[in-house]
């Protein structure tokens, strides 16, 4: 999996997944599964503009982490990520939220992006 840490003005774009995702309430960072033959960049690019509407410019990936859920492994590759276009609008997630990068620890984040947050010491 793949997803965009979409920064702008010392912010990080969080989004909340709904009732009808698992780990409903949790935050996290937008992103999917890659699909085949698919890059980190590829990914990001797809999933930002089908889960919110949002053109983006992956920049650089950070370190990658892989987190055991109960019946599940999920590798998640995070990548930095500038908007370059859209009008943001959710589908799949109930909120969304610009982050101070200073309050970043204070979210409830889904187990995976706290992990990969705390590998990347942005925690």
């Amino acid at each position: 999996m793949a997803c965009a840490l979409i920064r702008k003005n010392g912010r990080y774009l969080a989004v909340r997944r709904s009732r009808r995702m698992p780990h409903p309430g949790k935050w996290e960072f937008p992103g999917g599964k890659l699909e085949p033959e698919e890059t980190s960049f590829e990914c990001v690019v797809r999933e930002v503009r089908e889960e919110l509407n949002l053109k983006i410019k992956p920049v650089r990936e950070l370190l990658s982490i892989t987190w055991h859920y109960p019946g599940k492994f999920v590798h998640l590759i995070p990548v930095v990520c500038e908007i370059t276009g859209g009008e943001l609008r959710l589908s799949e997630h109930d909120q969304m939220q610009w982050i101070d990068e200073d309050n970043l620890k204070a979210a409830d984040w889904t187990d995976a992006d706290r992990a990969m947050l705390e590998s990347n010491h942005l925690l």
